[in-house]
């Protein structure tokens, strides 16, 4: 059977349409694809993002502690002991540690193994307090250094 020169056009038309179509669903499913992996890229730096600014914050709590470990005048440290309440504590044991762990489930491990040295370090505050209040900066010290 011949096919006619009409019938020619069209199937050359045709297939251009399907190889178009065709195209089109790849380049939609291409781009879904990468929007979402932009979107767990984002979701990762904003965790990078907190544990870079909760770190920074310790930082800055320890800097009050040695100063109130030199400062003669001093009488407490002047800084959050209950780990809940600083900005890691409500993150930590808030719905963002539980997103943490659901985009990122590797961290979880991590994340577990930061919950104890993180409670010790806001309350041995407690006991550099009771040892400032009584005037015994060198007990302090030793304390906070060891």
């Amino acid at each position: 059977m011949k096919m006619t020169i009409t019938r020619k056009i069209a199937l050359g038309f045709g297939l251009g349409i399907v190889a178009l179509v065709l195209l089109s669903a790849l380049a939609f499913i291409g781009s879904g694809k990468i929007l979402t992996r932009a979107t767990e890229v984002s979701q990762a730096r904003q965790i990078d993002y907190m544990l870079s600014q909760a770190e920074t914050d310790h930082l800055l709590w320890d800097a009050k502690v040695r100063q109130a470990l030199i400062d003669p005048e001093a009488k407490e440290a002047g800084v959050q002991v209950d780990p809940h309440k600083c900005n890691l504590g409500r993150w930590y044991y808030g719905d963002g540690r539980i997103e943490a762990e659901r985009l990122a489930p590797y961290l979880a491990n991590r994340l577990g193994d930061l919950e104890d040295p993180h409670a010790v370090l806001h309350e041995s505050v407690l006991r550099i307090n009771d040892l400032l209040s009584v005037g015994d900066k060198a007990g302090a010290q030793e304390f906070y250094f060891r």
